[in-house]
């Protein structure tokens, strides 16, 4: 693809860096960055939560002088956690689309920006793009695309999202930033990352999906998510599910039910021998789970 060449003076898009205590990760982001063949002016937010290790001071010695970006860090201050960081980060971007990049991963395709904006400026029905990627385990050092790779595009609205998370994390994200602006205010009071936040974004159109990787999401034992063991992952969904269901005012009580149904599920049967879990499971949706699961929901 060749590169976007353009006479706009004023940047449309802001690439929103996030950050925390990511030392040993972010030069190959940056790297990322810096590899991307867009010819305009782009805007670079850094919102880093309160590092207390080398990560903005690697930042700021590798963009804040480049002449390609515009550089702005947000207001160093003692950490306020991913949600309420990413809400003061979506606050701050003024330019018409926002790409996000997480710390911990990188960008792998130099036309990853290119052929996302492209995506959005010839397809009005999407609020967001978002593109395949590699799931790579640093544990057995193995990469695995997310999706089928293919050189078209899928769409992904808000039921299908949450039976399956395929976006699966901010960085292969860029939205339109009138619909980051439209996300419900009590969104931020609750513990939301990717998936709650698509989920949102899709309610006003489906999210396009470039099937071809453009970036690759780390699995390694500092993550947030991936620092979790199985139970625990299991019982923190089954605990967001009905405030979930709520902040997207019930349109989605089917999903969320059967899904904090399963979750349930294993949570209760994920200590049982091999043999007998699946059998277990299927049991508990069908008896307990099943009314559990409406009954937290009218709670809320």
């Amino acid at each position: 693809m060749a590169e976007h060449s353009s006479t706009i003076s004023q940047p449309r898009l802001t690439v929103l860096l996030i950050t925390y205590n990511h030392e040993n990760f972010i030069e190959r982001t940056i790297q990322g960055i810096e590899q991307q063949r867009l010819n305009e002016p782009v805007d670079i937010i850094v919102a880093d939560d309160g590092s207390t290790d080398k990560t903005r001071l690697i930042i700021e010695s590798r963009l804040k002088e480049h002449p390609r970006y515009r550089v702005q860090f947000l207001s160093h201050s003692d950490r306020l956690g991913t949600t309420k960081n990413y809400q003061r980060a979506f606050a701050a971007c003024r330019t018409e689309y926002v790409a996000i990049l997480e710390g911990d991963d990188y960008w792998t395709s130099p036309t990853k920006l290119v052929r996302q904006l492209n995506f959005l400026e010839n397809h009005y029905e999407c609020p967001a793009s978002a593109t395949n990627y590699l799931i790579h385990d640093e544990g057995t050092g193995r990469f695995l695309p997310r999706l089928p790779i293919a050189p078209a595009h899928i769409y992904a609205d808000a039921p299908s999202l949450i039976k399956d998370n395929l976006i699966g994390n901010f960085s292969t994200c860029m939205y339109r930033t009138a619909s980051l602006n439209r996300l419900p205010s009590k969104l931020f009071s609750l513990k939301s990352y990717d998936w709650i936040v698509n989920i949102c974004i899709a309610r006003e159109g489906p999210i396009g999906i470039i099937s071809i990787p453009m970036s690759v999401y780390r699995l390694h034992s500092k993550g947030v998510w991936n620092s979790m063991n199985p139970t625990a992952k299991l019982e923190e969904l089954a605990s967001v599910i009905p405030a979930y269901n709520e902040v997207t005012d019930r349109l989605f009580i089917r999903e969320f039910s059967s899904l904090l149904i399963t979750a349930k599920a294993q949570t209760i049967t994920a200590s049982l021998p091999k043999p007998i879990r699946t059998i277990a499971r299927s049991i508990a949706k069908r008896t307990i789970c099943r009314r559990v699961a409406k009954d937290a929901l009218k709670e809320h």
